[in-house]
């Protein structure tokens, strides 16, 4: 009897580092992987302008791409921060195998989705115009958009727990923190392009999002500060 061909194990990773390191024999890079993210989901924003004529919707497309490809970034970014700072077994498991982030990622689309076919039923159009490919790059990129946007969320909110359950960690991780919040920061880019008569809710909606994981983040900091000295 044969002995059974040893098998890598994979490590703890965000779904997107998973993706790829799937890649049967290959090894991408992670500006590689941002960059062709960015330059893919570009060139459909332009061929979808390029067959139906609307290239006034390349701009605002262009920039609701960036956040989707920073969101990359700073999912790389993040984690690789995290490694380095030899984190807690449960902290890591959490992070990245819980798939938390995807139950919040497919309540955010959703809600996206429920908003944009019944309260704003133009939303998507204003971007696709009707047509299919411009339609189904703009839905992806929503649900990409979400993805990061739960991701960042299920991350501030175990910076919060990590804190309260080992305040110790709040200085070791300080850094990762301040990444997640840039993020946040970030996603203030989509306002100016969801902004329309009409919108005041989508704007409002991604801006207290905004402050909501900035609060969040900020507790953490007071909680890992008040309990810093506290020991000492």
């Amino acid at each position: 009897m044969t002995a059974p061909e040893s098998l890598d194990v994979p490590r703890a990773a965000w779904a997107y580092e998973s993706i790829l390191d799937a890649l049967p024999g290959v090894s991408v890079p992670p500006w590689v992987a941002v960059g062709g993210h960015f330059a893919g989901f570009e060139a459909l924003v332009l061929l979808g302008a390029w067959l139906d004529g609307r290239w006034a919707a390349v701009l605002p497309a262009t920039v609701v791409v960036a956040v989707a490809a920073a969101g990359s970034a700073f999912t790389f970014d993040i984690a690789a921060r995290v490694r380095e700072r030899d984190p807690p077994d449960w902290y890591v498991s959490r992070l990245f195998a819980s798939n938390v982030e995807f139950l919040f990622a497919v309540t955010a689309y959703a809600v996206f989705l429920t908003a944009a076919l019944t309260r704003d039923p133009g939303l998507v159009g204003d971007f696709a115009g009707g047509y299919p490919l411009p339609t189904f790059v703009a839905l992806v990129v929503a649900w990409d958009v979400s993805y990061r946007i739960a991701a960042g969320w299920w991350a501030a909110v175990l910076s919060l727990y990590r804190t309260l359950r080992d305040p110790s960690t709040a200085r070791r991780f300080r850094g990762v923190d301040a990444r997640i919040a840039a993020f946040a920061l970030a996603q203030l880019a989509l306002v100016p392009v969801v902004h329309a008569p009409g919108r005041l809710w989508l704007s409002l909606a991604i801006c207290g999002h905004v402050l909501a994981v900035l609060a969040v983040l900020a507790t953490a900091e007071v909680v890992g500060r008040v309990s810093s000295d506290s020991a000492s």
